[in-house]
């Protein structure tokens, strides 16, 4: 999908120039031309290494709650607090559809160009101005420059239309659904529209925020590089499982995230899950899965006392409320700007539209932990809120989200979460999986036939061939379900806007 659309742009190029281009879907690509063309206007103003330091310096900051040792030392969010919030994101959307509807005519009212531009670039919120009502509110350390500066950095902006018209261009396009982008360790990614945070909602205070797969105590019998291995096995047995249905053999919408599908239906990884939309994670605040395999508002008996879920306070958490992180989207975007490290570790990343539609329903973005000691807790990035949970409240949201299927759809087919739940705790792998982990170990025939027996050991087996289902399901559930079906309930066309980078010297020619 992607490599076909950059073989045509740079096929369209002259000869000259077309085997030192480069053609481009990356998100940091797009961030860094940003930040450049910005410079170009606003120098130092635009240091995006400085507009982070001086986020960390504001108010809104220094107000938040970023480091926590117990739950005291988290606010809490009356109803009102919650109504504003809610208030606040539907009018950062309401500006978002403003802007796409002044983007898509600025081509085609010519005569109006100038004004348009100057409209969109204060939605933005990247004119020249000290107003603070625009989308993006850090991006430009406006606060800092002085007011005989102004008039030489509006001269600039008024004399360079042409670099305004390309900030404003790729910085929409980046609000754009559907829009394909590249992310490091996903690949391209059909992103949905984003808003101004990102949340990430928890049913209780657990004393720590950590992935699925380091929230649970190992065994300590087992060494440790083994017991990463046998995580890796049961990873790829989901891939490989997933790789069964024809909605995700013939997916071309963008690339599989088998790591977000497999997190989804229960596995457990390195991921955090997060979203866009308060909403959603209002209601994994406020909501619980039962072991029937649907979602219930949590009731007054889990509720009502620290220790209401004992489970929950044997570790040290507090039953009584649910627990909000949030953090600015635009804050993110810099920092994958100035990222040097291209891995995606530790830094939030969309998970867009996928075969399966529990991620696009949640408006999922993902985290993923470097390692054991991530906890986004102690994550200075996340402002931590917690809700006094309350019987009535927890009801509210759970209807609102109709009962768990704005979120987990019924009408999707398959349910897979039945066969992929239990991988946690397989014990028995497919010869196929550990053939291909061996090659990229490379260990050799010895290496191979040691750890074999090192599995061996501790209860872990190799099995030619593995079925989760039979045949004949499958194939049910194939005809049933096939890619095109998948791709037909996103309701949204796949858009390629790739960046052309062209030689430095090819201007000069």
């Amino acid at each position: 999908m992607g490599t076909t659309i950059k073989e045509e742009i740079l096929q369209g190029l002259p000869e000259n120039v077309r085997g030192k281009s480069k053609v481009t879907m990356s998100y940091q690509t797009y961030l860094q031309a940003i930040s450049d063309n910005l410079q170009s206007i606003y120098g130092e103003y635009a240091d995006w290494t400085d507009c982070i330091g001086n986020y960390g310096k504001s108010r809104q900051y220094i107000m938040g709650c970023h480091y926590v040792q117990n739950c005291e030392d988290i606010p809490t969010l009356a109803p009102q607090d919650i109504d504003k919030m809610l208030y606040e994101e539907a009018q950062y959307s309401a500006k978002i559809l403003e802007l796409l509807k002044k983007r898509d005519l600025l081509d085609k009212q010519k005569d109006n160009y100038k004004n348009l531009l100057y409209c969109i670039s204060e939605i933005l919120g990247v004119q020249p101005d000290t107003k603070e009502e625009g989308l993006y509110k850090w991006l430009v350390n406006k606060e800092y420059i002085k007011t005989q500066q102004y008039a030489q950095i509006k001269q600039k902006f008024n004399n360079n239309l042409e670099l305004v018209y390309i900030i404003v261009d790729v910085l929409s396009t980046l609000f754009l659904n559907g829009v394909v982008l590249e992310f490091p360790s996903v690949g391209g990614v059909m992103t949905q529209q984003k808003g101004q945070y990102y949340f990430r909602g928890e049913n209780a205070f657990y004393n720590s925020s950590k992935p699925s797969l380091y929230r649970e105590k190992k065994d300590t019998r087992i060494p440790k590089t083994l017991q990463y291995l046998i995580e890796v096995l049961r990873r790829d047995e989901c891939w490989n499982f997933l790789d069964q249905f024809d909605a995700v053999k013939h997916w071309s919408a963008s690339s599989i995230n088998y790591l977000a599908l497999s997190q989804h239906y229960g596995l457990k990884t390195q991921m955090m899950d997060l979203t866009s939309d308060l909403k959603t994670a209002l209601f994994f605040a406020c909501c619980k899965f039962g072991n029937d395999h649907k979602w219930h508002p949590l009731k007054n008996e889990e509720i009502k006392y620290k220790d209401s879920r004992p489970y929950i306070s044997a570790n040290g958490g507090d039953s009584r409320y649910g627990i909000i992180y949030r953090c600015p989207t635009e804050i993110n975007d810099m920092k994958w700007a100035i990222s040097e490290e291209n891995s995606g570790f530790n830094i939030i990343t969309p998970i867009g539209y996928q075969p399966f539609m529990r991620c696009s329903h949640q408006y999922g973005y993902m985290l993923l932990a470097k390692n054991e000691d991530y906890d986004m807790m102690q994550d200075p990035l996340f402002d931590k809120f917690k809700i006094r949970l309350d019987e009535e409240f927890c009801l509210w949201i759970y209807e609102e989200m109709d009962k768990g299927n704005a979120i987990y759809p019924h009408e999707e087919i398959p349910d897979i979460s039945q066969y992929i739940e239990p991988m946690n705790n397989q014990h028995v792998f497919s010869e196929k999986v550990f053939k291909t982990i061996i090659k990229e170990l490379n260990v050799g025939n010895n290496g191979e036939q040691k750890i074999r027996k090192e599995l061996g050991k501790y209860g872990y087996s190799i099995r030619s061939q593995i079925s989760y289902l039979s045949t004949k399901k499958l194939n049910k559930i194939n005809k049933r379900y096939t890619a095109d079906i998948a791709y037909s309930k996103i309701g949204v066309s796949s858009v390629a806007s790739p960046i052309i980078i062209l030689p430095s010297e090819s201007f000069l020619e």
